[in-house]
């Protein structure tokens, strides 16, 4: 999806976005320009909505265990993007650095939709 001025969103195929693993989660800072995107391959990627043209997006780095995915990504408040994955645990990225702000085996099946207020 891309992100303009215009209330316009195109649909983008990308087929090597997450080492061929499918793209679960998307999420747009309109900000800043980016299109974050969480996958099956276990990545969180940053993409410039200016230039989609990019093969290799930005990679952002967070603790990864075996079997455990970037289940869901939200960017929250225009500061703030959000990772929920497959075995329950929530990371915060903000100005590139990483945290994990929750562990609960019991969100290993849910996903981010919207946050309100903290």
């Amino acid at each position: 999806m891309t992100y303009s001025e215009q209330p316009i969103i195109k649909v983008l195929i990308f087929r090597s976005a997450h080492e061929g693993a499918p793209i679960w989660s998307a999420d747009i800072d309109p900000e800043t320009g980016f299109l974050y995107t969480g996958g099956g391959d276990a990545s969180v990627k940053a993409w410039p909505l200016e230039d989609l043209s990019l093969e290799i997006p930005t990679q952002l780095e967070y603790p990864k265990t075996d079997g455990d995915y970037a289940r869901t990504v939200l960017f929250f408040n225009n500061e703030i993007l959000l990772c929920l994955t497959t075995r329950g645990k929530l990371f915060s990225f903000r100005n590139e650095e990483c945290r994990c702000v929750l562990t609960d085996d019991e969100l290993s099946s849910y996903a981010l939709m919207e946050v309100s207020g903290f």
